[in-house]
């Protein structure tokens, strides 16, 4: 999964329905958050996008991310996010209403259970309005290049 606050993309080049290009602001790119494996979802329902990822445990550095999301969400937030089908999702554009529909609400629940054996996680929702669903990348975009900052 990547995010990037909504301000930080240039344009975003649509052909035929599918993402063709994504072009940053000078040295910006989607920022890495992985979730544990098999454990991230991405939802469209009536308009409502969803987008859950789990880090790995309750504690210092999860705080940090929940933070550093909920702090720059009310600005907006696009998100990609590789589904298991291999195919890539951009969420928070739209291709009528290009980047003024971002993510902007982020939800988070700590879990540290009680037991040692218990589960400890932090799950976090991105949720963003979109009256259509989201659109998918080409398989001409390459993704690690969407992580690369460039000049």
């Amino acid at each position: 999964i990547g995010i990037i606050p909504a301000a930080d993309i240039d344009t975003v080049t649509v052909t035929e329905g599918v993402v063709s290009a994504i072009k940053f602001k000078s040295g910006k790119t989607f920022k890495d958050y992985q979730s544990e494996l098999d454990q991230a979802e991405f939802t469209y329902n009536n308009g409502e996008t969803n987008l859950l990822l789990r880090l790995n445990r309750v504690g210092k550095t999860a705080s940090i991310v929940v933070a550093e999301l909920e702090e720059v969400a009310p600005c907006g937030l696009v998100a990609i996010a590789q589904l298991n089908n291999g195919e890539t999702a951009l969420i928070g554009y739209t291709e009528e209403f290009g980047l003024t529909r971002p993510i902007t609400t982020v939800e988070s629940e700590f879990n540290s259970g009680k037991a040692l054996t218990d589960d400890n996680y932090v799950d976090v929702t991105l949720k963003t309005s979109q009256v259509v669903p989201p659109l998918f990348l080409s398989d001409s975009v390459k993704i690690d290049t969407l992580f690369t900052a460039t000049a």
